[in-house]
């Protein structure tokens, strides 16, 4: 057991807020993917699983770098703070700009599929006309 001064536990305290804040933001990421794209209720459940295996990683590193390993009390209190201060102060106004951005970046890509299979029709034009110009000229030759 490693003894931290009150002023080390104090900055471990307030990073793992961070970390908290943090993962709130990660989560945030995975909502707003889910508004966009409809997603199954097996995709949901890999993405959830997906995401807690992140974050108990995330944890676990975090306590091995910061605090040699152990874990307390006041670490899980200041994860739960770091995700209510990010879901009460910054999620709404994130999460509905993180929306609008994604449906405009689908909108961007839909256009340029769309100006690309209209450029990729007309390409074929020049090659459709040679084919019809040598059959013609098979005919009359005849």
């Amino acid at each position: 057991m490693v003894i931290l001064s009150i002023n080390s536990e104090l900055n471990v305290f307030l990073l793992v807020v961070c970390v908290g804040f943090f993962l709130g933001v990660i989560y945030d990421l995975i909502r707003i993917a889910r508004r966009v794209y409809k997603h199954g209720s097996l995709a949901i459940n890999i993405e959830d699983l997906i995401f807690w295996v992140f974050t108990i990683f995330i944890l676990f590193e975090f306590l091995r770098y910061n605090n040699s390993g152990e874990f307390r009390g006041f670490i899980l209190i200041g994860c739960v703070i770091g995700s209510i201060l990010y879901f009460s102060l910054l999620s709404n106004i994130l999460f509905k700009m993180g929306v609008i951005f994604l449906k405009y970046i689908n909108y961007l890509v839909n256009k340029l599929f769309k100006l690309l299979n209209f450029i990729n029709f007309f390409s074929k034009i020049p090659l459709l006309s040679e084919k019809i110009r040598v059959l013609y000229n098979k005919k009359n030759m005849k």
